[in-house]
């Protein structure tokens, strides 16, 4: 009889060991889905940012051709501020990739 209770035993805190990895597992993608969630939130700003930006470099050339005064330094500043919008579109790209490669590690 005691040995029924001591395989019951042991099956018991095998199925608990089973239960607490899955639910670390479950914690992880949890984790894993807010930060990707997050990163993607900031970069569809960053879209936004750099729609407005086109916008505004269209805008601003349109008036200058209009009044036969193109000036290139107002122009190279709206592209300065273009380039640096996709760089952190780009760096956003590479975070996201790097936060859902390090849970595929974590899963292997």
């Amino acid at each position: 009889m005691d040995d029924f209770f001591d395989k019951l035993k042991e099956g018991v805190k095998k199925g608990a060991s089973s239960v607490k990895k899955g639910a670390s597992a479950v914690a992880d993608k949890g984790e894993q889905f807010v930060e990707i969630t997050k990163i993607r939130s900031a970069r569809a700003k960053l879209n936004e940012e750099l729609e407005k930006s086109f916008a505004d470099l269209g805008r601003e050339l349109y008036e200058m051709v209009q009044n036969d005064n193109i000036v290139s330094e107002t122009l190279k500043s709206r592209c300065a501020v273009i380039g640096h919008i996709k760089e952190q579109i780009a760096d956003s790209i590479a975070e996201e990739n790097e936060v859902a490669s390090s849970q595929k590690k974590k899963e292997e």
